[in-house]
């Protein structure tokens, strides 16, 4: 046979070889796609370990990469959309579902919540899902816009009777990042997502406190026996429908390092601040204080050294812009609170909030009215609010916290402070 011709045959064969190899991966992976029934028909296995063993720790966490195949997953899961199929799934979905948490919500509201801590991750997703629907009406399944998980991991126990670890789990660093669950007795355990504690604005100490007092537990008692796990968690917003889409929550999730803080970052942050603040102002001058996510209303609490602390901020946000708008949204602001927290008595001008009267708030009621451009709408307020606080000072140097009640020298540690800052920005304009 001529040398050529068998080159011809060796390049046939070769063509050959290859498009059966591609034939059969393409078969080979029509075969192993998983299906919404494969998940559905998953044995579940409990996964009885709490402290997380550093083999049961995820190498590989959900990144932004997975959202999409995430979206469609939960997407379909929810909609019981039995012929849908996965060629590849995020790895992190194989892992023991240490806890999965889900709650259902329609325009913010939730509507359900369960918690599942059998098989895997993925399978724990799954019924999760499928038990949450249990605990809906037709109507509210159909209502449910987006889905809040959960994928909960590295369950580390800590003590009550020992100070360290009590402050450790009570710290504030920790809340609305990692979750807590408890255990007593043969107590079902109180298990807390991290967004549920930020939903809930309840801090990690008063929910332990509210599983001991509705279990009838003993201080001393809850202090020796009872078992607390925090543990991490991925935290993931999907939004259910036509187009579904994943997002990793912010807190949580994200950790920004030291170095990748820059002057755009930190002007980036400085305008969504600057922007709450001004979309937070309402019609007739008033800005809201504190907003409960959870039952989607305001707070019928109030701080007025706070709210002046804000609007000197919109003030500041509305110069760095020099946008006008934002500068005569203060104006209004402060003429709301001079309406409904001002009054003098016997040339005294006073900021009063539910009886009490604090020179944090008179302080920085005349910081705002001074650095507003229109300052000069309110001399008159601000000579009284300076008489009040010259009233304050004592001849040793300190300075009185309240005028309201009289002589009540409470938080020393930033009343005054708050005075003195006012008296340096007083000087810095009219030098004395």
């Amino acid at each position: 046979m001529p040398r050529k011709k068998t080159y011809h045959y060796i390049i046939y064969a070769f063509i050959l070889a290859a498009i059966g190899l591609l034939a059969y991966n393409q078969v080979s992976s029509l075969f192993n796609r998983t299906t919404i029934e494969d998940i559905n028909t998953f044995e579940a296995i409990d996964n009885p370990e709490r402290n997380t063993p550093e083999h049961l720790i995820p190498e590989q966490l959900l990144t932004e990469q997975d959202s999409e195949i995430i979206s469609t997953l939960v997407n379909d899961l929810w909609h019981q959309n039995k012929k849908a199929s996965y060629r590849e799934l995020p790895a992190r979905l194989d892992f023991p579902a240490q806890a999965v948490y889900i709650s259902a919500r329609s325009e913010g509201r939730r509507l359900g919540e369960i918690w599942e801590t059998r098989g895997t991750t993925l399978e724990a997703l799954a019924s999760a899902i499928k038990n949450v629907q249990k605990e809906l009406s037709p109507e509210q399944i159909s209502a449910a816009d987006a889905l809040e998980i959960n994928f909960c991991y590295d369950f580390e126990e800590f003590f009550l009777d020992q100070s360290e670890s009590r402050f450790s789990l009570f710290s504030n660093i920790h809340r609305g990042v990692k979750g807590f669950e408890i255990g007593h007795a043969n107590q079902p355990p109180g298990r807390y997502a991290p967004t549920y504690i930020v939903a809930s604005n309840r801090s990690n100490e008063r929910l332990v406190e509210l599983y001991r007092e509705k279990h009838e537990i003993s201080e001393e008692d809850f202090t020796q026996n009872a078992r607390v796990f925090a543990f991490q968690a991925e935290q993931v917003l999907v939004s259910l429908g036509d187009n579904p889409r994943a997002v990793l929550m912010e807190r949580g999730n994200t950790f920004v390092d030291p170095e990748a803080i820059s002057r755009d970052s930190v002007y980036e942050m400085a305008g969504l601040a600057g922007g709450w603040l001004y979309n937070n102002v309402h019609q007739d001058g008033r800005m809201t204080y504190k907003y409960w996510p959870s039952s989607a209303s305001e707070s019928t609490a109030n701080n007025m050294i706070r709210q002046w602390m804000a609007t000197t901020a919109l003030i500041r946000y509305g110069k760095a812009k020099d946008n006008p708008g934002i500068i005569s949204l203060a104006e209004k602001n402060i003429d709301y609170n001079i309406r409904n927290f001002y009054h003098e008595q016997d040339g005294y001008g006073l900021i009063d909030c539910r009886d009490q009267v604090k020179l944090g708030a008179l302080a920085l009621a005349g910081l705002a009215i001074l650095e507003h451009p229109e300052r000069q709408k309110w001399a008159e307020q601000e000579k009284a609010l300076q008489k009040t606080i010259d009233s304050l000072w004592n001849e040793d140097g300190s300075l009185t916290s309240f005028y309201i009640p009289e002589g009540d020298m409470r938080f020393q540690n930033f009343y005054p402070g708050e005075a003195l800052l006012y008296w340096a920005f007083l000087y810095q304009d009219e030098p004395d």
